[in-house]
């Protein structure tokens, strides 16, 4: 048993070698508490987040989770922006942000920072976005 934020949280500092150890130590995972986890804000965490559901499902370890959302609205591109909405609607909802190339391309007041993100970062954020979907789908299978 242990909390999103000890393994996968902002201080963590765990990767793959760590979650490949964890799968071939234990045959059941209790992860308690995933939040809700808006790429453009918490990308780290989500990223790390996507590896340990790659590793607990190819080692066909059982995984129990706790959760503030469902898989399909874990991951969000924006605050309130699941990464299941259309992908024509997410990209109108995130370009409608930017002003030029080079200006950063989100910046939101949320409720816990600033939101503030360039193109290259935009990018990035769309990649993860499709390894996002991958591991919330892995989340319903398993």
């Amino acid at each position: 048993f242990i909390s999103f934020d000890v393994l996968l949280g902002r201080g963590a500092n765990t990767g793959a070698a760590d979650f490949h150890a964890l799968c071939h130590h234990f045959h059941t995972v209790f992860l308690d508490a995933i939040p809700a986890l808006p790429l453009a804000t918490r990308h780290n965490e989500a990223r790390r987040l996507v590896t340990f559901i790659d590793e607990v499902y190819l080692a066909n370890v059982r995984l129990i989770w706790t959760a503030e959302k469902p898989p399909l609205e874990l991951f969000e591109l924006l605050p309130n922006l699941p990464i299941n909405t259309t992908e024509e609607n997410s990209t109108h909802q995130l370009m409608k942000y930017s002003r030029n190339f080079e200006q950063p391309l989100l910046q939101m007041n949320t409720a816990d920072e600033d939101l503030k993100c360039s193109h290259a970062e935009l990018t990035s954020i769309q990649d993860l976005a499709f390894a996002c979907k991958r591991a919330s789908s892995r989340m319903i299978e398993m």
